[in-house]
C-alpha cells in the first residue's frame, strides 16, 4: 500500500531542447489540463540557485505556491534537482513530472515521464557526450525571501 499524499499544489516541470538545441526547463501549474492553463515560466540550463528562485519567483506557480503557504523552497529544490539531473544526462532529450504535488511540507514528484535521444539508425540510444557528472545539488540554503527586492 502507498502513503497517500498530502493536499497541495499541483505543479509541473519539463526539461526540454528548444529550437537552437539549447535545454530549457519549464515549470507551472500541473495536473490533467497542465497543457490548457499554459502560464509557463521558462529558463535555460544549466541552472544555478539563484536562477531556479527567479524562475519559481516569478512564474505564475510561484505565486500559487506562496498564496496557500505551500513549501516554495521545496518547490525550488525540486526544479534544482530535475534541472541538474537532466542536465547530467545527456541520452534524455526531454522529461516531464506531472503531476509534482507541493505541500505545506515537501514535494513530491508523483509522475514522470522520459524520452530518451536516438542514434543515427533510429533505434539505439546515444552515447552520452563526457561530462564531469552533475553538479552538486544540495539542500536549499537560500529562499525565496532571501531574493533582492524581497
Amino acid at each position: 500500500m502507498q502513503r497517500r499524499a498530502d493536499n497541495g499544489v499541483d505543479a509541473i516541470i519539463v526539461v526540454h531542447a528548444d529550437s537552437v538545441f539549447v535545454r530549457v526547463v519549464d515549470i507551472g501549474l500541473g495536473g490533467i489540463l497542465a497543457d490548457q492553463i499554459g502560464g509557463r515560466s521558462s529558463a535555460a540550463l544549466p541552472l544555478s540557485q539563484a536562477d531556479a528562485i527567479d524562475l519559481v519567483h516569478r512564474s505564475t506557480l510561484g505565486a500559487v505556491v506562496r498564496e496557500r503557504g505551500l513549501d516554495i523552497d521545496a518547490l525550488v529544490d525540486a526544479v534544482i534537482r530535475i534541472a541538474a539531473g537532466v542536465d547530467a544526462a545527456l541520452e534524455i532529450v526531454r522529461l516531464r513530472c506531472n503531476p509534482i504535488l507541493i505541500a505545506r511540507r515537501g514535494a513530491a514528484v508523483l509522475s514522470a515521464f522520459h524520452l530518451p535521444a536516438v542514434g543515427k539508425d533510429g533505434l539505439q540510444p546515444c552515447q552520452p557526450r563526457s561530462r564531469a557528472g552533475p553538479p552538486a545539488v544540495g539542500s536549499t540554503k537560500r529562499s525565496l525571501s532571501d531574493s533582492p527586492g524581497r
